[in-house]
């Protein structure tokens, strides 16, 4: 039986173009024996040796013995046929989320923290004083204002209703103080596992929860139909 991943992935950018033109042992620290080593430059995985110096590969070739020399000790670590893989890049998207903020209030691509509170603004006009706005979208870190968004910003102009705005990335949500009141939220609320209540110098919650925190406000806004 095959064994699977190692418990450690090597860097994809200095895996995928080991150094043809170095001698295997050149600056070697650690050799890794007996891989399944996937390279990318081919289809097929080969049993291969990885020649690592200073946390860089310099070679990884077919298994065969090397008599490495020199200054460095060298420490020889048995894959005993384990696959090897380059660094995984995980490129993906939300689509629930993303289908959900186009139904709502999209808040993607604002270049700063004025034009998405214009843009908030702009649709609570559109709102009735009892329904929640939400939305998804914002990212502060193409704002020249250098900050996060916080619940101040929002009450500036909508004090009477529940505002909840998930970030681009689903991780962090902002809310108003109606939102917060509702939730029961204050300075004495504790951080839930897994999430965090931002709180100001003063230690005043500022509107943004961290993941797990998110949920104590997601539990309060109505339910989405099927439809």
């Amino acid at each position: 039986m095959k064994k699977t991943i190692l418990p450690f992935l090597i860097t994809a950018g200095v895996f995928m173009t080991p150094n043809a033109s170095a001698k295997p042992c050149d600056g070697a620290d650690l050799l890794l024996l007996n891989g399944q080593v996937y390279t990318g430059l081919d289809e097929k995985a080969m049993t291969a040796t990885i020649f690592i110096g200073d946390g860089k590969i310099i070679h990884v070739g077919p298994a065969k013995e090397y008599k490495c020399t020199g200054d460095k000790e060298l420490k020889l670590v048995d894959l005993e046929g384990a696959f090897v893989y380059p660094g995984f890049t995980d490129a993906h998207a939300h689509l629930k989320g993303v289908g959900y903020r186009e139904k709502t209030l999209n808040l993607q691509g604002i270049n700063s923290l004025k034009e998405t509170m214009d843009k908030v603004r702009t649709f609570v006009a559109t709102t009735k004083p009892e329904q929640w706005v939400v939305g998804r979208g914002w990212i502060e870190k193409v704002w020249p204002e250098k900050r996060f968004p916080t619940r101040q910003d929002l009450d500036a102009f909508v004090s009477d209703r529940p505002v909840a705005l998930s970030r681009a990335d689903g991780h962090a949500m902002l809310i108003n103080t109606f939102a917060m009141k509702l939730a029961g939220i204050d300075r004495n609320t504790p951080d839930p596992d897994g999430g965090a209540i931002r709180k100001d110098d003063m230690g005043e919650p500022t509107g943004i929860l961290v993941d797990r925190a998110m949920g104590l406000v997601r539990t309060l806004i109505p339910a989405r139909s099927r439809q």
